[in-house]
């Protein structure tokens, strides 16, 4: 099974440092951010892994493919891929961010391989 995180990332005073909810992130991996709704991909953005606090833990997300090819069903909460959805890859990681258990779901990378 994947790692799930909350969507909220924090650093070590609480504060907020990246919040996009699954159901946010179009099948373009872009998302609406502010109130000018600026669409923001998820390319570029850093990411916490779960159960790390450091801050030089975060990853650097630097490509998307179709969840599709990677997954038959959520790692998580093991719902059918829909067609589009797409997953992120994240240094050692790839990310998922899943609409029926609203989490980002994390899996490692093994190689070519994932483990989940």
């Amino acid at each position: 099974m994947g790692s799930r995180t909350n969507p909220r990332q924090r650093d070590n005073k609480g504060q907020v440092l990246w919040h996009v909810r699954p159901y946010e992130v179009n099948d373009e991996g872009k998302w609406a951010f502010g109130p000018t709704g600026y669409l923001t991909s998820v390319i570029g953005q850093w990411l916490m892994p779960p159960d790390m606090n450091d801050m030089d833990a975060r990853v650097l997300v630097i490509a998307q493919q179709p969840a599709i090819g990677l997954f038959e069903q959520c790692p998580s909460c093991d719902s059918k891929i829909s067609e589009g959805r797409l997953a992120f890859s994240a240094g050692d990681f790839v990310v998922y961010p899943c609409i029926d258990c609203e989490e980002w779901v994390w899996t490692e990378k093994i190689g070519d391989e994932m483990e989940c």
